[in-house]
């Protein structure tokens, strides 16, 4: 299915507000703060960090708002000063700002926002819409056009809880065996899966704040790797957003994280919410464990949510609109599997989800495809493979039409469209084993009549004739009609005219039977 890019970003404030947020930026510099700017990146919000640490320097707490885009890039923040797009986060939190030399002595404080919701991207490769045999005439598909900047919800409100003392700290306990299958924990370093499990224990409780022991200066970069790795591998806490905000001190060595929810549901755990995500997974999965192999359960896992899912065009860049909740559950799995609504994000989570549930490692991958996107990842045995469930989604004259070209694909043929993000490391893939065409033996080398026809005969009775050629030659050869692969097709399937589709990345040719 193609999808779309979009571009989001902070709202340059009034110009009437000009000079008040410059007599802001002048009280903080005296107060010894700067300014950091997460930069253009999705669900982000832009953060105050104070520049030193000694005691009884003024301090300042800020959450501002996030803007929501499908990508998941987590950037350091530098003190660049007041600049033009972080204009509105400075005026929405002058209050604070002026009222900062109230904070305790000893104590630094910091936010920051993440988000697991990738939104779909531009268009996949330039695949053909359904045409009559005329050599070298399919047309382009459709491209979706990025929307306007959503705008941003207010700042986040909830108050974190008291800090804790560092002898006080006691490891939350944790049912064995929930992390197996959790693609990110096993990445973690040791330090990281100790707040990655604090916040599990926190957001399955329903508690809003979770606290920790401030171990060193990595700790920052620690509590964003755990929570963007908690976030991605529990797909069913579909309340929350991914976003949080923590302070620490370096006195009494505390810190305190506080996970943000979305509108539609206050509670971290997900309450009725997350039960019934649960239990539709559950179903669905029950049907899947039906089928003996590998291959057949994720197929039937993929298919199901090709055939089942719609793509929210209207949701796109509102995900992070608190006043549109259909919006921010298209990013769930909630939006995918209850709803029947989504956008990438929804998909690859419910996806992740339920091959978990069936027994397989697999991992939510933000990224780029021609604009930011998300998909998957899973490990079958000692083999890893990349699906892409969102562009596997299409139509033909409005009815659902499944292509396979990214079921079960290996890296490099993933990488000439898609590229994740770089905050974590991704697994090399190279087996064909599931792959759907290699799986039913419809790859083709080169033409020739006997082989070809040998690959229709065993599909006519089907919906839909593939044909995957492994190089580019024989495809295009094939797709001009110098061949004789259309005459195969009319001759095994009785049929005087030949519609097709055709996938130029894939070199895929998908006939109407």
């Amino acid at each position: 299915m193609n999808s779309f890019s979009y571009k989001t970003g902070y709202r340059a404030a009034p110009l009437k507000k000009l000079t008040a947020l410059l007599l802001a930026a002048a009280l903080m510099f005296c107060a010894g703060c700067a300014f950091g700017e997460k930069g253009d990146s999705p669900d982000h919000s832009v953060y105050t960090e104070t520049s030193g640490r000694e005691s009884g320097e003024t301090q300042t707490v800020t959450e501002t708002p996030t803007v929501t885009a499908e990508s998941t890039d987590f950037f350091e923040t530098e003190a660049t000063g007041v600049t033009e797009e972080s204009l509105t986060a400075v005026t929405q939190t002058e209050a604070q700002t002026v009222t900062a030399s109230s904070a305790p002595a000893g104590v630094t404080s910091s936010s920051a926002q993440q988000s697991s919701t990738a939104e779909a991207g531009t268009t996949k490769a330039q695949k053909s819409a359904p045409e009559t045999e005329k050599p070298g005439t399919t047309a382009p598909r459709e491209t979706r056009k990025a929307p306007e900047s959503s705008t941003a919800p207010a700042p986040f409100s909830a108050a974190p809880s008291a800090p804790r003392a560092s002898e006080a700290y006691t490891p939350p306990e944790i049912p064995a065996g929930v992390f197996d299958k959790r693609f990110y924990y096993s990445r973690l370093t040791a330090a990281q899966k100790k707040l990655y499990e604090e916040a599990y224990s926190a957001a399955s409780q329903g508690l809003p704040t979770y606290d920790c022991v401030y171990e060193s200066a990595n700790t920052k970069t620690d509590i964003e790797k755990s929570s963007m790795a908690f976030h991605y591998d529990f797909p069913e806490f579909c309340s929350l957003s991914g976003g949080y905000k923590y302070s620490y001190s370096t006195a009494d060595s505390s810190c305190t994280v506080t996970l943000r929810t979305k509108s539609f549901c206050s509670d971290t755990s997900g309450g009725s919410y997350r039960t019934a995500l649960t239990n539709k997974a559950n179903q669905v999965v029950r049907e899947a464990e039906q089928f003996g192999t590998a291959f057949d359960r994720i197929k039937y896992v993929h298919d199901y949510l090709c055939y089942n899912v719609i793509y929210d065009y209207d949701a796109m860049g509102k995900g992070d609109d608190t006043s549109n909740t259909s919006a921010q559950m298209a990013y769930t799995a909630y939006g995918a599997l209850i709803n029947g609504r989504a956008v990438c994000a929804g998909y690859s989570l419910a996806f992740e989800m339920m091959m978990r549930m069936l027994g397989y490692e697999c991992g939510y991958v933000p990224g780029t495809a021609k604009g930011s996107h998300a998909w998957n990842v899973i490990k079958v045995g000692a083999d890893y493979y990349y699906i892409d469930v969102t562009w596997d989604d299409d139509w033909e004259d409005d009815k659902k039409y499944i292509d396979y070209s990214y079921f079960c694909i290996t890296s490099a043929e993933m990488n000439r469209s898609h590229t994740p993000d770089r905050d974590f490391s991704y697994p090399t893939a190279s087996s064909n084993d599931l792959n759907f065409y290699y799986h039913y033996e419809y790859v083709v080398k080169t033409y020739d009549s006997e082989t070809c026809s040998a690959v229709i005969e065993e599909q006519k009775n089907n919906e839909y004739i593939y044909i995957k050629f492994t190089d580019r030659n024989s495809y295009n050869q094939a797709k001009s009609g110098k061949n004789g692969l259309f005459d195969d097709v009319r001759r095994v399937t009785g049929k005087n005219s030949v519609s097709y589709y055709s996938d130029d990345e894939f070199y895929v040719l998908a006939f109407k039977s």
